[in-house]
């Protein structure tokens, strides 16, 4: 028999097969065995090794480098041992400031990869907990990438599950994780009340200063009728404030006052935020006379100046982030009612940088099913069911009225699915001016598809297929 690569992975198989291990133990030794060998220099012993003993030193490598790491059914005691063994152990250690970060396990189901990551505090000073935050998180050939869940293990590391997507494409088969800045010791100051009316920042500022058109970068709003608001930024027609002086924050040092003022029917207040804390937030909105939070919306701008011509939207680590938020004002409202609120958050900041590469692997086959339903307008042509979660696809237009999928997934177990924890959706235009559409809802756990009875989609079932 010719020895390859293939014919040792299947002989490997065979023979672990008797071997009571767990699937998630079974699978790391397989993929251990499947890594390329270091290269030692000096003289080399060359022997022709059985299959047999081929097998034995893998179970004693594999196993004794298990044995020096916590089990990792403990370390992910929120994962069940069937959702586990649908990953592809890992084992990417990097190190920086002390953080000590680990990829222990993936999954891939084409388009979507889950990995879960171990951050260990290598100093003692016991850094992490689980209000930790990672926002500069890059995973490399993929369009974005967040952390939806993190707990701590019994060693006092941060487990964290990291969901990364690729819209309108397949995940590469080798990708490079990226963090940058750990955010930990999270502290929120929530309703505290200014001690301002709208009517003081009136009689203190009777005439702002504006600048028309401001330059600025990316907004976000909240609060309810949010259409005029997001009309005046979309349409670039928004008055916003020129600087009028700087004001430290007593309370807060990482943020300084830069202008208030009230501007039509809205209360404008500029901030800014050191570079060292720019993950620190504060926010402001209006409440009544008796302390209750107003439903007005609330606009947060980005801004810049002509010294951060390359800045985007998103801050960096050298430029302060600088927000004017917008209180829209509500009608016919007495502004001495309308007194002035903020909460705050506020981090402990980890500077560092962490980056490990490994290949990602396809757990299952993905089950593909044509269909053919309206959802008005647009037409849903195929459904795929994977382990990350269910997509539909389809194509025409998607407006605000059309209908939504629904699903069901059918356990051999009696139990059902019909939940998701997370939902995107892609349109693409053609060139023919039709949309391709694609919506994805992810799981809260990955779903093992060989345990799957059927599934049902607006009520009708697509698989296994019917006559």
């Amino acid at each position: 028999m010719k020895i390859s690569d293939e014919t040792l992975r299947r002989a490997l198989e065979r023979d672990l097969d008797p071997v009571r291990l767990s699937p998630f133990v079974k699978k790391r030794i397989l993929y251990a065995a499947s890594q390329p060998g270091r290269r030692f220099h000096g003289r080399l012993l060359r022997r022709l090794v059985t299959v047999a003993g081929v097998c034995a030193l893998c179970l004693v490598f594999s196993l004794g480098g298990l044995a020096a790491v916590p089990d990792l059914a403990v370390r992910l005691s929120s994962v069940s041992a069937e959702t586990l063994a649908l990953f592809t152990p890992l084992d990417e250690v990097c190190e920086s400031e002390g953080i000590r970060a680990e990829v222990i396990a993936a999954l891939s189901d084409g388009d979507t990869a889950l990995f879960y990551l171990s951050l260990t505090d290598t100093t003692g000073q016991n850094r992490l907990d689980e209000n930790l935050e990672v926002p500069e998180l890059e995973v490399s050939g993929m369009d974005w990438a967040y952390c939806d869940h993190v707990s701590m293990d019994e060693n006092g590391s941060a487990i964290l599950r990291i969901t990364a997507q690729k819209f309108g494409g397949s995940a590469p088969g080798k990708v490079s994780l990226h963090l940058g800045t750990i955010l930990t010791g999270r502290q929120d100051d929530t309703e505290h009340d200014t001690g301002f009316t709208v009517a003081d920042i009136q009689d203190k500022v009777p005439y702002p200063a504006i600048t028309y058109p401001a330059r600025r970068g990316g907004y976000s709003l909240t609060g309810s009728d949010q259409t005029p608001l997001a009309r005046q930024l979309a349409q670039d027609n928004l008055p916003l404030l020129a600087i009028q002086y700087t004001r430290q924050s007593e309370a807060y040092p990482w943020l300084t006052y830069m202008a208030s003022g009230v501007i039509s029917d809205g209360l404008h207040i500029l901030t800014q935020i050191s570079p060292e804390s720019r993950y620190n937030r504060i926010s402001f909105y209006l409440t009544d006379g008796e302390g209750r939070r107003l439903e007005e919306p609330v606009a947060v701008v980005d801004r810049y100046d002509d010294s951060q011509e390359s800045y985007k939207g998103v801050p960096r680590d050298t430029d302060p982030l600088r927000q004017e938020q917008v209180c829209a004002l509500p009608q016919d409202a007495d502004p001495a009612q309308l007194h002035i609120a903020f909460d705050a958050t506020s981090y402990q900041y980890i500077e560092g940088d962490w980056d490990a590469t490994f290949r990602l692997e396809p757990s299952q086959d993905n089950l593909l099913i044509p269909c053919d339903f309206d959802q008005k307008p647009w037409k849903m042509t195929q459904v795929e069911l994977s382990p990350a979660g269910i997509s539909f696809y389809g194509e025409g237009e998607m407006l605000e009225t059309s209908l939504q999928p629904e699903f069901e997934i059918f356990l051999k177990d009696g139990t059902s699915l019909t939940e998701y924890t997370s939902a995107g959706t892609m349109v693409s235009f053609e060139e023919d001016g039709t949309q391709e559409i694609l919506i994805k809802l992810l799981f809260d756990q990955p779903l093992d598809l060989d345990q799957v009875d059927r599934l049902t989609v607006n009520g009708q079932q697509l698989w296994p297929q019917t006559n």
